[in-house]
């Protein structure tokens, strides 16, 4: 029942028993994870689909926005946004599914975001100085 009322409420369920709390906070799915972040935010954009994903380990963070076939990452440690194309049937989670970071030559400062990092935020509807604001300082961890 809760599936028809919430068409994420499966992924989310699935994504609980993986160990990760996910919920939605100002239009990005926040999720508090044990694992590698970047990992985890492939994770949760994977099975919730385009958006925004801001996944959290300890001060760590990592953001991706994903509308299209176009996704940026950004992280705390390396304050850059990354743009990469993912092509059917590509997924963010198939995307960095290996070690490291993917290389890109789009590659930019976090500030001032570029274009397309400010149109993939307006497209998956999230304020992108929130979305910096993530990335340029690490966060206290949750009590």
């Amino acid at each position: 029942m809760a599936a028809t009322d919430d068409p994420h409420a499966d992924a989310l369920e699935t994504l609980a028993q993986e160990g990760m709390h996910v919920e939605r906070q100002s239009g990005a799915w926040v999720v508090e994870t044990g694992r590698g972040p970047l990992r985890a935010a492939a994770r949760v954009a994977t099975l919730l689909g385009p958006g925004c994903v801001v996944a959290r380990k300890g001060t760590k963070t990592v953001v991706l926005l994903w509308h299209g076939r176009t996704l940026a990452m950004a992280a705390s440690g390396v304050p850059r946004w990354r743009i990469y194309r993912i092509n059917p049937p590509g997924t963010p989670q198939l995307l960095f599914a290996d070690e490291g970071v993917p290389f890109t030559r789009d590659a930019h400062d976090l500030e001032p975001a570029p274009d397309p990092v400010v149109e993939l935020a307006s497209a998956t509807g999230v304020d992108i100085r929130m979305v910096i604001a993530a990335c340029s300082r690490p966060l206290r961890p949750r009590p």
